[in-house]
Parts: structure tokens; sequence; C-alpha cells
């Protein structure tokens, strides 16, 4: 890899499927972490659960959602999502699916991440779309050490031979 690899886009449009997509195609080993939404009963609530990428069964809740109402438990970012980002061994590739405006409130948590990205241990990270304002956001997608790539339903199906190309040849 070329340097760390930074997927953005909005929900839904294909970020993870992307990153899973490029971890195939690296085959290295793999940590950080992942966040997924589970659970939802089709009206809005949802619950957002982070583990590592090996390991879903070892889970944390993140948030729960309903409607626009976002509950975050920010102590999980900075205890739980430190420690899988402490976990990274020499040849990884660390994942980092997906980074949005809930660390917000998680300093421990934005300053690792920080911390890994202008490293020499190579991420692949999603991004949400959105929260301009945001500097942490504006920080890990425009990363020196990074590649920026925008998805949308437009590209999402050219955009890994782009990245491919790009980053991993």
């Amino acid at each position: 890899m070329h340097g760390n690899i930074i997927i953005c886009g909005d929900i839904q449009v294909g970020k993870s499927t992307l990153v899973n997509a490029l971890i195939d195609k690296i085959q290295k080993p793999v940590s950080g972490f992942i966040t997924k939404s589970m659970n939802g009963n089709g009206r809005g609530y949802h619950e957002i659960y982070m583990y590592p990428p090996l390991n879903p069964s070892d889970c944390r809740l993140l948030a729960v959602c309903e409607g626009e109402k976002v509950e975050v438990n920010s102590n999980v970012f900075d205890t739980f999502g430190c420690e899988l980002l402490s976990m990274i061994s020499p040849g990884d590739i660390v994942v980092m699916d997906e980074i949005g405006f809930m660390e917000e409130k998680s300093v421990k948590f934005k300053n690792k991440v920080l911390e890994i990205l202008s490293g020499n241990i190579p991420v692949i990270a999603a991004v949400k779309s959105g929260h301009e304002d945001s500097e942490f956001l504006n920080s890990v997608k425009y990363n020196k050490n990074s590649s920026l790539y925008f998805i949308t339903k437009e590209n999402r199906d050219n955009l890994f031979d782009i990245v491919v190309k790009e980053q991993l040849l």
C-alpha cells in the first residue's frame, strides 16, 4: 500500500463493502475496529456495536438510535476502541470502519486514531460524509499520509479498481 486509504461517503453507499473488498485483495493480517448497526426494529430503532475485525462476537454497545435521537456511550470509544487500536502488530492492515460524528466527545480515541494515521502501519478507513465542521473528521479525511476517495452510488462499482490501481499496484 502507498499510505492510508480513506473512503468517505454517505450512509449505505458502500463504504464498508469497499473496505472489505480491499482487505480481501491485500490478504494481510487485520486489526482495528468495525462498527455495525444491529437489532433494528424497522421503525428507526437500532443499536450500534464496535468489535475487532475478525471477532464480531466480542462486541460492545456504542450507541442506541431512535429516530433522530442518538445516545452514545463515549466510554466505549475511549476504553475498548483504544484497546483495539493498541493491539496492532507490524505487518497488519488497520481497519477503521467507520469513523463519524459519535466520536466527538471521545478525546483519547480521537487522539489514538490520529496517531495511527500519522504512523507507519497502513490504514483503510471508512468515514461518514457530512459534518464538515468537525475538526476531527477533517483531520482524518485530509491526513497527509492518506489518500481520500469519495464513494457515491454513481462511482461505487468502479472505485475498487481505481483504488487498487492507485494504491496497491
